[in-house]
């Protein structure tokens, strides 16, 4: 089974997970959900439907400007996700070939995953929260004195210390006493798992000592490609993803816990042209970014690759003009 096989029944297992605790008209069953208010501003009176997925998700937008889940799995079942083999268990068959292909970096290196974080920390001792397997860890280990992690997920927390050496807590943050320990913090791809981004956030900031710089990565509701994808946009149809933000309502949730930002962007247009001609020809088969070929042959490989070329050259002009067309909100703040 190949790479794009094997995350395609990833996604269609997730999904049949999801239809476990849906009613069969596919609404929410309430003895599994409950509603949540805007984890911005703590507003339940205006919410108004944004968008639903296929795999359960139903968005609502705030005047704020967030997204979120409502109702979403309570607060037991939401860390249960990440937590337990019945939950964990579907997606290590996907995880399996990434495991294997993991080993210490040897050199530095530049990315645009970091980059905003290392130009405004004066480094130090740095905690990724939300470390995963740990290998963003250990690439940044090149830039600071001292580097830990934080995964809640057992065995990829384990995973993280075999593999890279570095301490990682398996805790939730709540649990543990972090008070004025870290320089710099990294959330990538993370907070918008989160019941409450905002209780995290303020954690973080109890973490952070003065001067220290917090940088955060979440997917973006108002890119380029969620406009043209809308519900089929990989990122809303994921069930642990109940947090979608702009630039506007992560940095009101940085202010409320207590940060100042500094800079913010987006980052990568993420959609393919063989993405888009298969999601204007071939919708009902549709996966975000797992697509094959629409059409074998060397005519429409080349037809893609001149399209990936053209807007790899584009998307930056495009984004000196429309800052949030980016799919991914980048975002760093000070203490």
């Amino acid at each position: 089974m190949d790479r794009v096989e094997r995350l395609r029944k990833l996604q269609e297992e997730s999904r049949q997970m999801r239809q476990r605790f849906l009613l069969e008209d596919g609404t929410p069953n309430p003895e599994y959900h409950t509603p949540r208010v805007c984890p911005v501003c703590n507003n339940e009176d205006s919410l108004t439907p944004w968008l639903t997925t296929d795999s359960g998700n139903r968005y609502v937008k705030c005047n704020c400007g967030m997204r979120f889940v409502t109702p979403t799995m309570t607060a037991n079942m939401q860390e249960g996700l990440y937590t337990t083999r019945e939950t964990t268990g579907y997606k290590w068959d996907a995880w399996k070939h990434t495991v294997e292909s993991l080993k210490p970096a040897t050199a530095p290196k530049h990315s645009q995953r970091y980059e905003l974080l290392l130009k405004h920390s004066h480094r130090g001792k740095l905690l990724d929260f939300g470390c995963g397997f740990g290998n963003l860890a250990d690439e940044l280990k090149f830039f600071f004195d001292e580097v830990e992690g934080l995964e809640i997920d057992p065995e990829r927390a384990q995973v993280a210390r075999d593999t890279f050496g570095i301490t990682v807590y398996d805790q939730k943050i709540d649990d543990l006493d972090l008070k004025d320990r870290f320089d710099a913090v990294i959330c990538y791809n993370a907070l918008e798992h989160f019941l409450e981004p905002l209780a995290a956030l303020t954690k973080l900031h109890e973490a952070m000592r003065p001067q220290g710089v917090v940088y955060i990565e979440v997917p973006a509701w108002g890119s380029l490609s969620m406009k043209i994808l809308g519900g089929m946009h990989h990122v809303v149809r994921s069930i642990e993803h109940i947090n979608m933000f702009n630039a506007w309502s992560l940095g009101r949730l940085f202010e409320k816990a207590g940060f100042q930002v500094l800079e913010w962007r987006t980052v990568k247009l993420d959609l393919s042209a063989n993405d888009f001609f298969n999601y204007e020809f071939k919708r009902n088969e549709f996966v975000h970014r797992l697509n094959p070929l629409l059409k074998d042959g060397k005519s429409y490989r080349f037809l893609c690759r001149a399209c990936d070329s053209v807007a790899a050259r584009l998307f930056p002009v495009l984004l000196k003009v429309w800052r949030g067309a980016g799919s991914y909100l980048q975002m760093v703040a000070s203490a």
